[in-house]
């Protein structure tokens, strides 16, 4: 009691005036008879209006998927990931220097905890 709440630094960001673009390309090939192999590229800029908010993340998915019958399939992707902060110098509008210096010093513990992503997936149809 009496401490400082915590406060997620990757924030939703759903007020109006927020801004955000991105982009994915993505291509497949399958493969008779029952094998597909996939390629994405995604790229997400949050937060851009404000160049101390901004985050700018991509990330590579190299996938591939086996279809045991029409109703049953096995999806495993591998992501390669990346988080960046483009303005690291710029300056908030609210709060002290101090809390600015956190918050960034936070985001960087997320940037160099954020690694790549294997999972793996079944899906059945029933």
């Amino acid at each position: 009691m009496g401490g400082t709440a915590f406060e997620p630094v990757d924030l939703m960001a759903g007020e109006s005036y927020n801004k955000a673009d991105g982009y994915f390309l993505e291509a497949g090939w399958k493969f008779p008879p029952q094998w597909e192999v996939d390629l994405r590229y995604d790229k997400l800029n949050k937060m851009t209006h404000s160049a101390f908010d901004e985050r700018r993340s991509t990330a590579w998915t190299l996938g591939g998927q086996y279809f045991y019958n029409p109703k049953l399939r096995f999806a495993l992707n591998y992501e390669i990931r990346a988080v960046k902060v483009p303005h690291m110098d710029a300056k908030g509008t609210t709060g002290t220097q101090a809390q600015w210096t956190t918050q960034l010093n936070d985001f960087k513990t997320i940037l160099d905890t954020t690694g790549n992503r294997l999972s793996a997936q079944m899906t059945y149809i029933f």
